[in-house]
């Protein structure tokens, strides 16, 4: 009871609250909220999210590669905390694991040519989807089929997470025994600049704003009736001048904007609602010199120049360290483009996939007067709304 009491302290909840504890050795182990992946409260859904596809795919990641650590989750108090157990073990000093040694290893081909392309093939069939003509056993099939294919996905995530994470390890551990007195912020150094999908999305919404620059009606438009869409957007539909502006603004939007603001299933997706991307318009025509393709470029030019003094310092070393060197920084450079590339693919990009099923589901139920609104599946975990899209007649929620 002393460590619910400490959580409901930092909450600002009552010390009458009861235990949170949902198992009966919860109460044994020490939680911490996650901030980083759940800075917000979690719905009910959201937390169904966690638990169903997160936790089971970091626990298959510690299997996969025989690691000796347990981790389990909660919602307590609409927060996600968790219990990570590292048995014993270091885990940023490893001992060799063969099976994650040798993925780590092989991080760039493994992640260009077998994880990345089964996850485009499981969001291309499920934003291929047509929803909206389904009979309510067809979504439920959907429904089912986005589930094991996100449950996929997320296998696929902490497989390769935790071969990031071993290739980061070698590499700054190499770095700093290279270079005395060094920091990873010295190490990273040499790491920035390569594109990514962020980069990409950065420059394409450049693009756009060049777009926008070059057609005076809808600068305008955009800066005196936006961030909002739903202000700005009907706005431009009524001008002609603006088609080739629409065109690419839906064009980037599908590209880029299939996901939601950060790691949930109850919120719009930027493509929903593209009053973020609006904003990001208005400042970029504001601020012209902000262009993140000449940012992109210094980020080069000085790694570059860090690499030489580098290279230089080096030199008077054995070849197989300098060639050591190499490769890690070759690898190190493969993680840091997966790091950008995976969070785009697997949890933003399918996590709406998710959603879109679900968002019909919500329109169906209250449709149905089983819910009151569309949304209120957010307050349903993933089986409840599948169950009540099955039994309609007799549900009421």
């Amino acid at each position: 009871m002393a460590d619910s009491v400490i959580l409901g302290e930092r909450l600002g909840l009552p010390d009458s609250l009861p235990a949170p504890w949902q198992a009966q050795d919860d109460e044994q182990h020490h939680w911490v909220w996650d901030r980083v992946h759940a800075p917000h409260q979690l719905t009910v859904l959201d937390y169904d999210f966690f638990s169903r596809f997160v936790d089971p795919g970091l626990r298959f990641a510690f299997q996969e590669y025989s690691l000796p650590f347990g981790y389990r989750s909660r919602r307590f108090w609409t927060r996600y905390y968790c219990h990570y157990d590292e048995g014993g073990v270091d885990p940023q000093n490893l001992p060799a694991n063969l099976v994650l040694d040798t993925v780590a290893a092989d991080l760039g081909a493994r992640w260009h040519e077998s994880w990345l392309p089964e996850l485009k093939i499981l969001t291309d069939y499920l934003f291929g989807l047509d929803l909206g003509s389904a009979t309510n056993d067809e979504l439920a099939v959907h429904l089912d089929g986005a589930v094991r294919r996100l449950r996929r996905a997320w296998e696929l995530h902490f497989e390769s997470t935790e071969a990031s994470g071993r290739v980061w390890d070698w590499y700054f551990k190499l770095f700093s025994e290279l270079f005395e007195g060094a920091t990873p912020g010295d190490a990273t150094k040499l790491l920035v600049g390569f594109p990514n999908m962020t980069t990409a999305a950065g420059q394409a919404l450049w693009r756009l704003r060049d777009l926008a620059a070059t057609i005076p009606v809808v600068a305008a438009a955009v800066q005196a009736h936006g961030p909002a869409a739903d202000a700005v957007l009907p706005v431009l539909a009524a001008m002609p001048e603006a088609a080739p502006f629409l065109e690419g603004l839906q064009a980037y939007l599908l590209d880029y904007c299939r996901r939601p603001p950060y790691m949930t299933l109850c919120a719009e997706t930027w493509h929903e609602d593209p009053t973020e991307v609006i904003a990001q318009l208005r400042d970029a025509l504001a601020h012209p010199e902000l262009n993140p393709e000449r940012h992109r470029l210094a980020l080069v030019s000085e790694r570059e120049e860090a690499l030489a003094i580098a290279r230089a310092a080096l030199r008077h070393h054995p070849q197989p360290v300098r060639a050591e060197f190499e490769r890690l920084l070759a690898l190190a450079n493969s993680a840091m483009q997966y790091k950008e590339d995976h969070n785009f693919y697997i949890d933003f990009q399918l996590t709406a996939a998710l959603r879109r099923v679900l968002v019909e589901i919500g329109k169906r139920l209250a449709a149905a007067d089983t819910v009151e609104e569309d949304d209120d599946f957010h307050h349903l975990t993933i089986d409840e709304a599948r169950a009540a899209l099955m039994e309609q007649a007799n549900s009421d929620l």
